[in-house]
């Protein structure tokens, strides 16, 4: 539990957590309000799968540890594609204002 809120204590304001799926997404979507973190979007693999990303910005990309095992060579690619669509880190920051 310790390495998902420290994940979750350290992801850039309005970052996207990238989880295996729905229900883990809950769960940590969760710890996340208890933390006082309720600008984090918490997503399953389906969102990275399904490309909803493409054409957006974000402050920040989360890769729960968990959903590594569960990735396959497309998925990482995904997921490059998704980071090059990070805002850099001032723009980030002035983003999530």
């Amino acid at each position: 539990m310790a390495l998902f809120t420290g994940q979750i204590r350290t992801a850039p304001k309005g970052a996207i957590y990238i989880c295996v799926d729905y229900e883990r997404a809950k769960g940590l979507s969760d710890v996340a309000l208890m933390l006082s973190r309720p600008d984090l979007q918490f997503v399953g693999l389906a969102w990275l799968r399904s490309s909803k990303w493409r054409g957006q910005k974000f402050p920040g990309i989360v890769l729960d540890r968990d959903a590594l095992d569960h990735m396959g060579r497309d998925d990482f690619t995904l997921l490059l594609h998704a980071k090059a669509s990070c805002l850099p880190p001032k723009a980030a920051s002035q983003h999530s204002l």
